[in-house]
């Protein structure tokens, strides 16, 4: 029995949530992610040494002036940095989107209907601030065992969270927190991928490795599903540009399917 001599009135709550929508949004900042990059590495092949010595900040000082990166060096590391915290920051979207999808999972539970204002700020402040601060791996499993929101992709996109741990954390270097039971760090993804296959011998060539014309005539041949990368205990984690787009395009499959799976337990009426 209710004492409260001032109870809250219920509210009427129509839920319309365009899904598609949220989807756009992230597949937008996973574009970007990959046209930052592109710019960069484009860019960075046409500065020569003495515009790289000159730099771009005319009212700084050189911190170590004697320590500075050597001008071949520097160009390579900075595609590994540009890869680098595109796959972080990638990361970053992906947090925002899971908790975007718990909110709405949320909001789903208590369905269309009546619902106290008390339960609103149950859902808006106290729920999403315990979903917020959990790890990326937690929130994924919460929103599959609570909501069944789950997607064929998690071991994919929690593989590439393992990634980002051992980039931010011990600088790309593959230590014991970062390896499976075989030794190694396994990246998994879900992506297109294009061929060159050989008419006469058979032999498949990525597109990305192809460095000289084939002896034989070719098919190009586009191939899409689940491949692995893995990098041993002390190896450091490097990304090709191309790597790099099948990690955007395995986030975005990944999402796809967390929002098909939102759009099952969408109240109807």
């Amino acid at each position: 029995m209710n004492n409260d001599p001032h109870p809250t009135p219920p509210v009427n709550l129509n839920v319309q949530v365009n899904l598609p929508a949220s989807l756009a949004k992230l597949q937008i900042k996973l574009q970007r992610l990959v046209d930052l990059p592109s710019l960069g590495i484009a860019g960075v092949r046409k500065v020569d040494e003495s515009e790289y010595q000159a730099g771009p900040f005319k009212e700084s000082f050189q911190i170590a002036s004697y320590g500075r990166t050597p001008y071949p060096e520097v160009k390579e590391q900075f595609v590994d940095w540009c890869l680098k915290n595109s796959c972080t920051e990638a990361i970053d979207c992906m947090h925002a989107f899971l908790e975007e999808c718990r909110l709405l999972a949320a909001v789903f539970r208590l369905g269309s209907g009546p619902a106290t204002v008390g339960q609103w700020d149950q859902i808006w402040n106290e729920e999403s601030r315990s979903f917020h601060s959990e790890g990326f791996p937690r929130k994924i499993e919460i929103l599959r065992d609570e909501f069944r929101i789950q997607s064929r992709l998690e071991d994919h996109a929690i593989s590439l969270n393992k990634v980002r741990n051992c980039l931010v954390h011990r600088l790309g270097i593959v230590g014991p927190k970062d390896v499976a039971g075989d030794g190694n760090l396994v990246v998994k993804w879900f992506a297109v991928r294009m061929f060159l296959v050989d008419k006469v011998t058979g032999e498949e060539t990525p597109i990305a490795d192809q460095v000289e014309p084939t002896k034989n005539e070719s098919n190009l041949v586009a191939k899409v599903g689940l491949f692995e990368k893995r990098f041993a205990l002390g190896e450091k984690v490097r990304f090709s540009a191309n790597e790099l787009a099948y990690t955007m395009f395995t986030f975005y499959r990944f999402a796809l399917e967390l929002l098909q799976a939102l759009e099952r337990i969408m109240p109807t009426s």
